[in-house]
């Protein structure tokens, strides 16, 4: 199936600056996998070349703690090529995990509304809104990688509670709560509204529920993985 680029570009431009029409056709036209495509790429690039970075700063952290021997930071140092390949495939996986069940939960959570649709219209919409909630931050990402500057943590909640354990769920939860997070939740319900014809308001209710529901499960699963983690071993 050939791409019309205008017509790709033009709605990824769309779903930032109106993302209720733009979203609304996305889910229409079950427009998902050029946009998809787009997402595997630039991300599996980002991925890619965040991989020695992230790999200094652990080899760093293992030197601080002393948790490690040398021989085990020294081939964190020389992480071999697969290493960063497979880094990559499990993240993009992860990616995929992500937008499915973002996208079940969402066909879920609003088709109680009755607002019709199949599962590849909200996996549509889905993808089309994770280009403001998992594109955007990966490039400030980036770019706090050359300031050096940790430019996402101004956009989270969390940055402006003083004094949160890292570690804690609140912490966690607070993380969770960020412009883009808020931004994705309104993108998703004028979406809805515009596919629909549904009331924007309904929908909007509806998309809190969801993002309250979401920020919950996140916080949680992150918390109880720290957890395990840094369990002890006996």
């Amino acid at each position: 199936m050939a791409v019309n680029f205008k017509f790709f570009f033009t709605t990824i431009y769309a779903i930032f600056s109106n993302p209720g029409p733009a979203l609304g056709l996305v889910m229409k036209k079950k427009y998902w996998l050029p946009l998809l495509l787009f997402l595997i790429f630039i991300l599996g690039l980002f991925f890619y070349l965040q991989f020695p970075i992230e790999m200094n700063q652990m080899t760093d952290s293992a030197r601080i703690s002393g948790q490690f021997s040398e021989e085990q930071i020294s081939y964190l140092e020389g992480a071999p090529l697969f290493a960063r390949l497979m880094t990559m495939v499990l993240k993009l996986l992860g990616l995929l995990f992500t937008l499915t069940m973002g996208a079940f939960f969402v066909y879920l959570f609003f088709g109680i509304a009755q607002t019709g649709g199949v599962f590849v219209n909200y996996f549509s919409l889905v993808t089309g809104a994770s280009f403001i909630d998992i594109l955007l931050p990966s490039i400030l990402r980036i770019i706090s990688y050359i300031v050096p500057m940790d430019v996402t943590g101004y956009f989270s909640l969390a940055f402006y509670i003083p004094g949160l354990d890292p570690s804690s769920y609140a912490a966690l939860l607070f993380s969770n709560i960020s412009l883009f997070s808020i931004w994705y939740a309104i993108a998703i319900a004028a979406g809805v509204a515009n596919f629909s014809g549904k009331g924007y308001k309904q929908c909007l209710r509806i998309s809190i529920y969801y993002f309250l529901f979401r920020i919950l499960i996140q916080a949680a699963f992150t918390y109880i993985l720290i957890k395990i983690t840094t369990m002890p071993v006996m």
